[in-house]
């Protein structure tokens, strides 16, 4: 049995492969942060080389820690050596979307050249890389967990009641909204409720100026124009995740969501965080 939570179609495609012992060369898990692509990374690397703890067999990198070119160079150097203990050498990159062009070509003259005992699995929060990249890997693709997903983490991995209040204001069911899938994001506000009250309280007032005058919009694109892109982003993540749940509700919703997508996408571009703040919120409705 897996350990890893969720993904039962990634899990179902990989365990295939295992069974049949019909791997490819190299995989690329791609979707949302905190969703548990590097944990099932991590375990399929482990079930490869038929381990159950930390194995000379697997090498990792994190390129949100060191995405230097020499770095990566001499991590993709180790991938050419005989496995020691195993048939196979397994190396996990992490946050690879973080890699610059000269990492990504590098990666390249080694995956254009794969060993045959080695499997390389890069893990990455979009499919946004180089085509010769995505045309040398095997996608496998996450999607954030949904909210009964969610609560039944927290129901038979945690032991949580889930129709319970966290205190007298919030209710743990705010909290898994917010959590945008994420098992991460969801431990990290359960861990601290001043943060999940501060965010409620964000949410709700976003939501009230959606259903609010042109002036209570006005007064929200300044105010959100202050925050910082991470911190602006994080609300519109929690802010449509909720809304999902809404979706049958209101007509205004669906057109809205697609707007605060819109919204965070350019908002990673750099643009005008003013401008773009000042068309969504006079044209959202909820």
């Amino acid at each position: 049995m897996w350990q890893t939570f969720g993904h039962n179609n990634a899990k179902n495609i990989l365990q295939k492969q295992l069974d049949q012992q019909q791997l490819a060369h190299a995989y690329l898990f791609t979707g949302p942060a905190g969703i548990g692509k590097l944990s099932l990374a991590l375990e399929f690397a482990k079930r490869i080389v038929n381990a159950t703890s930390v194995h000379p067999d697997i090498l990792s990198l994190d390129l949100a820690e060191d995405s230097s070119v020499e770095s990566v160079r001499q991590f993709l150097a180790r991938t050419n050596y005989s496995p020691v203990a195993s048939d196979r050498l397994v190396a996990v990159i992490n946050n690879f979307h973080l890699a610059s062009n000269v990492v990504s070509n590098s990666l390249l003259k080694t995956l254009e050249e794969p060993s045959a005992k080695t499997v390389i699995i890069l893990v990455s929060a979009t499919k946004q890389l180089l085509p010769t990249i995505l045309s040398r890997v095997q996608n496998i693709p996450f999607n954030a967990l949904t909210t009964d997903e969610l609560r039944n983490y927290l129901e038979h991995q945690k032991s949580v009641k889930t129709d319970s209040d966290i205190d007298g204001n919030i209710s743990l069911e705010q909290a898994l909204q917010l959590a945008n899938g994420s098992i991460v994001k969801l431990d990290e506000l359960l861990g601290d409720k001043d943060k999940l009250s501060e965010l409620v309280d964000k949410v709700e007032q976003l939501d009230g100026c959606l259903s609010g005058s042109d002036y209570q919009r006005s007064v929200m694109v300044n105010r959100l124009a202050e925050y910082e892109t991470e911190e602006l982003s994080e609300l519109l993540q929690s802010w449509i995740h909720k809304s999902r749940t809404r979706l049958g509700e209101n007509p205004n919703i669906a057109k809205s969501i697609r707007l605060a997508m819109q919204v965070d996408q350019k908002l990673k571009q750099n643009l005008n965080k003013k401008m773009v703040l000042t068309h969504f919120l006079l044209n959202a409705k909820v």
